[in-house]
C-alpha cells in the first residue's frame, strides 16, 4: 500500500496530489534509518499525517536528504513529494498529508 501526498486547504479541500500506486515511500521508509527526523518519521503506510506550513519548511530538508539517497521512480516521487512540501511551506493556510491506508 503506498502513501499518497496530499496538499489541502484549511478547510479540507483538495488542491493537488501525488499518488503512489508502487509504493515507492512505504519502500523506502522500510530501508533506511529516518529515527533522527522530526516529521519523516511519522509517516507510515497505516496512518494519515498532516503537516502545517511551519513542519512543511522541515519536512522540504527531510525529504531532500532523502532524495539524496535515492535514484530512479523513488527520486523522482520524492521530487513531487518536495514540490508539494515547498508550495505548502509557502502558505498559511494550507497542509500537506501523507494518506496511508
Amino acid at each position: 500500500m503506498g502513501i499518497d501526498v496530499i496538499v489541502q486547504t484549511e478547510a479540507g479541500e483538495e488542491l493537488m496530489s501525488l499518488g503512489d500506486p508502487a509504493d515507492l515511500l512505504p519502500n523506502l521508509l522500510s530501508r533506511l534509518d529516518v529515527s533522527s527526523t522530526a516529521c519523516v518519521r511519522l509517516i507510515n503506510p497505516y496512518d494519515d499525517v498532516v503537516f502545517n506550513q511551519a513542519q512543511a519548511v522541515v519536512l522540504v530538508s527531510e525529504l531532500e536528504g532523502l532524495r539524496v539517497q535515492s535514484s530512479g521512480a523513488t527520486a523522482e516521487f520524492l521530487e513531487g513529494a518536495i514540490v508539494l512540501a515547498r508550495h505548502v511551506a509557502s502558505d498559511v493556510h494550507l497542509c500537506i498529508m501523507f494518506q496511508g491506508d
